[in-house]
């Protein structure tokens, strides 16, 4: 019986103690994303779909239908640019940067509504950022995302 009360007592403090230590050892700061350049980053993949969609089977349409889908085409391209760049600087930028461009890789790498085709629309920010980018942290992902964006 006492063998007993004592593996209880045991049982019991190493549990506490494995709670203790669960809620107060200091965590790695975590990961906080920007709802700003998550959105930006979805606008440019529904921009892309949107030129990809006006541009397909435009042949295929009379004169003005085509002058039409080929103009909206162009406008879509140009905002899409646009944005391509604000965050192209954001992400070389030095301060702020590195939140950023580790939200960029995780955006671009693990989100599942992106089809391969998709990640092609950031394929000049990933050059951009991996070219401007040489803190060793954030180079080799960036680099890796650049290899697997060129192999699309």
């Amino acid at each position: 019986m006492r063998n007993r009360t004592l593996a209880l007592l045991a049982g019991i403090s190493t549990l506490a103690a494995a709670i203790l230590v669960f809620v107060l050892w200091p965590r790695a700061p975590r990961f906080q994303e920007d709802r700003a350049l998550r959105a930006a980053l979805q606008q440019i993949v529904g921009d892309y779909r949107k030129i990809i969609v006006l541009v397909d089977g435009a042949e295929l349409l009379d004169d003005a239908g085509r002058n039409r889908s080929l103009a909206a085409g162009r406008i879509i391209f140009w905002r899409e640019q646009d944005a391509v760049n604000q965050i192209g600087r954001l992400l070389t930028e030095q301060s702020g940067g590195a939140a950023a461009v580790r939200q960029f890789v995780q955006y671009v790498s693990k989100d599942p509504s992106l089809h391969d085709a998709d990640k092609l629309a950031f394929l000049d920010i990933a050059e951009q950022a991996a070219s401007a980018n040489n803190q060793k942290s954030l180079a080799e992902p960036l680099r890796i995302l650049l290899e697997n964006l060129q192999g699309i």
